[in-house]
């Protein structure tokens, strides 16, 4: 936020007298969500990236568990369904973050 502040066309609006709970919602806010909600989809894999590691040092019992003995067994079945389980979650998270993104700049 503090970047797009710094924007030219943050000064031109702020010239025009437009104020400030105006400029913030409208013209800042739209611009700078969208990398926020970025982010947070890269962030969101990490964590279910982790996820694996994570219960192998802990010793829980999850997917990640599954998948780990999967391999070891080589259950072909098994570790396909669980990659396509995680792919299909990656790709409804970014599904929902566009839906967002496209909804707060048109709300804005």
């Amino acid at each position: 936020m503090i970047d797009v502040m710094q924007k030219d066309y943050i000064r031109i609006a702020l010239s025009k007298g437009l104020s400030k709970g105006v400029i913030l919602f409208n013209h800042a806010l739209r611009n700078a969500i969208n990398s926020v909600l970025s982010a947070m989809g890269a962030w969101i894999a990490a964590l279910m990236t982790g996820l694996v590691f994570v219960e192998f040092l802990f010793g829980w019992k999850g997917l990640g568990n599954a998948l780990l003995n999967a391999i070891d067994y080589q259950d072909f079945p098994v570790i396909i369904g669980l990659n396509l389980e995680v792919s299909t979650t990656f790709i409804l998270i970014n599904w929902l973050l566009k839906l967002i993104m496209s909804f707060l700049t048109r709300l804005y």
